[in-house]
């Protein structure tokens, strides 16, 4: 079979694949170990044993399970709703109100988790049941969500970066770096979308009022503190030359206990779940990353 017609049947059984609805990672890996059989025969597949070795035994790749247990242990402690009630004080009052929040609780957290699917579904499941309540856009409710959760591939400490760092043998430090200004634009961005939108259409938002004392904005600003803290604690030991990626991430997961030990809550219960969470969200990317190694050998 010539390598044209190979690379035209697995191209189908790829697409077909993922028409019928299978994950992406088994999608990826079936026409793989396909091609390899079609062009070298059972030969060709000798060579998966070693790919599946290398493909995961990689330092840089442990930063990605430790980057989402700190973001999960955030999660489960409540203490993503603290940072959405300080940032709806401090940001609400701009056209669009709430849906601003949802754009800078997204940048927040995409610092934080370092995942666009972790940030849009931990700011997603504080936000909507509040947007539902007070009549908010339902399509610029869910846009914003969507649309903010893309954050989380941009800003430091971001999954995609790590994975392609580990891929092109990149410095992942570089690439963390090189994410920081194209995020902050495109928060704007979003942000000064929300509100041309809201001023042309004032029914999609209803007016928020800001903080009425100064009690009320300090509160709102130590809400938020702890986050920033945490995203300095965990970005500045990278930038400043201290730790690796990975290290800055086991940095991160003890800040974080120990952020949800003072400010939230924090007991084995919220520990074991997001550890389980964990485990769930690092076997789906890692297992894409294994397949597309497989893809590329």
């Amino acid at each position: 079979m010539s390598p044209g017609v190979e690379f035209i049947v697995v191209m189908l059984v790829f697409l077909g694949l993922l028409t019928v609805g299978m994950t992406i990672p088994f999608a990826i890996l079936v026409p793989s170990v396909l091609y390899l059989f079609m062009h070298a025969g059972l030969a060709g597949l000798k060579g998966i044993g070693l790919v599946s070795w290398g493909s995961m035994d990689s330092f840089t790749l442990t930063a990605i399970p430790l980057f989402i247990l700190m973001a999960e242990i955030l999660q489960e402690s409540k203490l993503s709703q603290r940072v959405y009630r300080g940032l709806s004080t401090l940001v609400a009052w701009m056209p669009g109100g709430l849906l601003q929040t949802n754009i800078a609780g997204c940048a927040i957290f995409a610092a934080i988790s370092g995942s666009s699917v972790v940030t849009a579904a931990s700011i997603g499941r504080v936000a909507l049941p509040e947007l539902q309540k007070r009549n908010y856009s339902p399509r610029l409710s869910a846009g914003s969500l969507a649309a903010g959760g893309t954050l989380g591939i941009l800003f430091p400490p971001s999954i995609a970066m790590i994975v392609y760092g580990t891929f092109t043998e990149t410095s992942v430090a570089k690439l963390f770096m090189a994410g920081v200004l194209p995020g902050f634009l495109l928060t704007f961005l979003f942000m000064a979308y929300i509100a041309v939108h809201a001023w042309l259409k004032p029914d999609v938002a209803p007016v928020e009022r800001g903080p009425r004392s100064m009690r009320e904005l300090l509160g709102a600003i130590l809400d938020v503190l702890p986050f920033v803290f945490l995203i300095g604690g965990t970005m500045g030991s990278i930038y400043s030359g201290l730790v690796t990626p990975t290290e800055a991430a086991a940095v991160g997961c003890l800040l974080a206990m120990l952020i949800a030990m003072i400010c939230g809550e924090f007991n084995f219960g919220v520990l074991k779940a997001a550890l389980r969470t964990c485990v769930r969200i690092c076997g789906n990317i890692l297992f894409i990353v294994y397949a597309a190694f497989v893809f590329s050998y």
